[in-house]
């Protein structure tokens, strides 16, 4: 639903540049229930928040201090949480 944080077993991620560093890990996120749903800026994850920061819209990026350092981090990180890697890369 469009303005409510999304539930992470139906979000999809997909990784869209590896900067590493301070920089982080950008990802992109699909809401699987409404997938022209652009407007996401929050995860209903207590955790999320800490671990990604938002850069706009369906958009966030790892935050490496909290050991998200590699691209594989970040996978396993989001699939443990109930997220579906997108296969369309």
């Amino acid at each position: 639903m469009y303005g409510k944080p999304l539930d992470p077993k139906k979000t999809s991620f997909m990784i869209i540049d590896t900067y590493g560093g301070d920089e982080g890990i950008m990802i992109g996120l699909v809401d699987l229930e409404e997938p022209d749903n652009d407007g996401i800026r929050d995860v209903d994850h207590p955790d999320f928040e800490r671990m990604f920061g938002n850069d706009m819209e369906c958009v966030f990026s790892s935050n490496p201090d909290n050991g998200l350092e590699t691209e594989e981090d970040v996978k396993n990180w989001l699939l443990s949480i109930g997220m579906v890697e997108e296969q369309d890369q």
